[in-house]
């Protein structure tokens, strides 16, 4: 497949398996609902319960990461849906820890109170509940309504809690399998980010203030970027050039790559980024600088949305039937490992067992197949490590 077929693919508008559209956005709930001070008796803030611990930004990392699962419901005191959600979420909180005991913690994160927390964890709707386990971070989310809430949360926590459960089988996974998919997903976004960078580069810049710009350009972040370009600089030059940048088009997908004819449009586009950004028409080669700005831009334009994950969703479902088989994963990393090798790689190319664990332990509903969600599940969470590191 060229590049050019490739690239077209990318920004895809597929319809996603999306949490319900009911729920207010943040920023449309601030206006549309009334302050605390009108708000009737069953509003206003109640006693915390004990089984519910209140999280801020110097408790939180600890908190989810640490033994067993961690159920974190993110709320705001104006928010009437989170209000008659309140009770019920304290009612599985108690029946789970009576039945589980240690093996599950609850939490709640107060959006007025915690705003960049919030962001940092993608928070756009409220009230949305995030479960996450030790070395993955976030492996599930919801956006909860009362009707049908507590239903949702049972089944979510059996999931994970039951007999021959899913808490203890990802616990025990390798890291190797997720992060093969976690460089793919940032090849796909890399490529996706240098196609849209002409046309960005021309607009505003993100605001440097903003909670997206701060979620975005976190420390561990630039050091994922630092890495990233390091393994698509091949020839350490300190910059990415067209040859490169058509390796890694190559690696996305077996029998991807175009060679010379993929190269000479990726340096038609390193052209027409120089110029985007003031530079030289010589200038096409992509330097360290350059490439995390494109990267930042994106990743703040791309911000919760849920389609973030799509396009390497896409890129991977090679038979276009909107879900992922273990042959289609195993294809792609398979690949991947042979056009683009890196030692952080080294364990899961010579061991794709890897790959097949990890994928049966997000396959939920044992399908044999993983659907959108799943993916994202997956992927969404990165843990408390970094998919770079040795």
């Amino acid at each position: 497949m060229s590049l050019l077929l490739l690239l077209s693919i990318l920004p895809s508008s597929l319809a996603l398996l999306a949490t319900p559209h009911s729920r207010l956005p943040l920023a449309s709930a601030h206006t549309s609902l009334p302050s605390p001070a009108r708000l009737p008796p069953p509003f206003l803030a109640a006693a915390h319960d004990t089984l519910v611990t209140p999280l801020d930004a110097s408790t939180f990392d600890a908190a989810v990461d640490g033994p067993g699962l961690a159920v974190v419901k993110f709320f705001a005191p104006w928010c009437r849906t989170c209000a008659r959600i309140n009770p019920i979420f304290q009612k599985v909180a108690a029946e789970a820890t009576k039945e589980h005991g240690d093996r599950v913690r609850f939490y709640e994160v107060n959006f007025k109170e915690q705003k960049p927390l919030c962001a940092s964890q993608r928070i756009v709707l409220l009230p949305t509940v995030h479960f996450y386990l030790k070395g993955f971070g976030r492996v599930h989310r919801m956006v909860l309504s009362p009707k049908g809430a507590a239903e949702q949360l049972r089944a979510e926590l059996s999931r994970f809690l039951a007999d021959e459960a899913r808490m203890e089988t990802l616990q025990e996974l390798q890291r190797g399998g997720r992060d093969a998919l976690v460089r793919y997903t940032d090849l796909v976004k890399a490529l996706a980010a240098l196609k849209a960078a002409p046309d960005a580069l021309a607009g505003d810049p993100p605001a440097e203030n903003s909670a997206k710009y701060g979620a975005v350009a976190s420390e561990r972040r630039l050091r994922e970027l630092e890495q990233l370009f390091a393994w698509l600089d091949k020839d350490a030059s300190h910059s990415i050039d067209a040859e490169e940048l058509a390796a890694a088009a190559a690696a996305l997908r077996p029998g991807g790559g175009g060679g010379a004819e993929d190269s000479a449009r990726l340096d038609d586009l390193l052209r027409r980024i120089a110029a985007a950004r003031g530079e030289a028409a010589e200038a096409r080669a992509l330097d360290f600088e350059s490439f995390v700005k494109i990267m930042l831009r994106y990743e703040v334009e791309q911000f919760a949305s849920p389609e973030e994950l799509l396009p390497a969703f896409e890129a991977i479902d090679l038979d276009g039937e909107g879900t992922l088989s273990m042959e289609e994963v195993l294809g792609v990393v398979e690949n991947m490992c042979r056009v683009l090798p890196s030692e952080g790689l080294d364990d899961v190319c010579a061991h794709p067992e890897l790959i097949e664990s990890t994928f049966d332990a997000f396959d939920v509903d044992h399908s044999g197949d993983l659907s959108y969600e799943e993916f994202v599940s997956m992927l969404s969470g990165r843990g408390s490590e970094s998919a770079y590191e040795q």
